[in-house]
């Protein structure tokens, strides 16, 4: 069994991807690059063994893995 740890900044990144058009406005909003953005989502993406967001589309949309793991994001989020 292989052990998978979410970094808690990934999950405020991918919460931050979520809400916004464009990786590079949740780059924005968060102080940090679009390529640290991006290298978080394939982080989250890597670990969770599934796509997270549709990238071709404008604004961006998550998939079903990512409003699931957006719903959990959120609930840890709120509790900090």
């Amino acid at each position: 069994m292989s052990d998978k740890t979410i970094e808690f900044g990934a999950l405020k990144i991918f919460a931050t991807v979520s809400s916004s058009e464009t990786l590079t406005q949740a780059a924005e909003r968060l102080g940090i690059t679009q390529s640290a953005v991006s290298q978080a989502i394939k982080q989250l993406e890597t670990l969770t063994n599934s796509e997270l967001v549709e990238r071709r589309s404008r604004p961006i949309r998550l998939t079903a893995s990512g409003r699931l793991l957006n719903s959990y994001a959120e609930k840890i989020l709120d509790q900090t």
